[in-house]
C-alpha cells in the first residue's frame, strides 16, 4: 500500500515517470535522443548522411530541424539491429 501512496504522491507532484516508447517488433526503428540528427541516423544506419531524406520519407515528412525527443522513427532496410 506504501508503495501505491508514494506513486499516487509522485504522479500528483507533476514528476510521474515519462514512459518509454517501445519500438515495434521486427521493425527497423530508433528512438530518438538529445543530439539525434537525420544526418547522424543515416550515417549510423543507412551508411550515407546524403540518405537522410529516406528517413524523413518513411517518417511522414517529420520536420529534420525538430526532431521530438523519445518519438519512435522507422528505419528504412529492414530489422532492427
Amino acid at each position: 500500500m506504501d508503495s501505491f501512496r508514494a506513486a499516487v504522491k509522485k504522479a500528483m507532484s507533476g514528476k510521474a515517470p515519462v514512459p518509454v516508447p517501445v519500438p515495434v517488433p521486427g521493425e527497423r526503428s530508433h528512438v530518438i535522443v538529445k543530439g539525434d540528427t537525420l544526418w547522424s541516423l543515416a550515417v549510423r544506419y543507412l551508411g550515407n548522411g546524403q540518405k537522410w531524406p529516406e528517413i524523413q520519407k518513411l517518417n511522414g515528412g517529420i520536420d529534420p530541424l525538430k526532431l521530438p525527443i523519445g518519438k519512435i522513427l522507422k528505419i528504412p532496410g529492414g530489422k532492427s539491429k
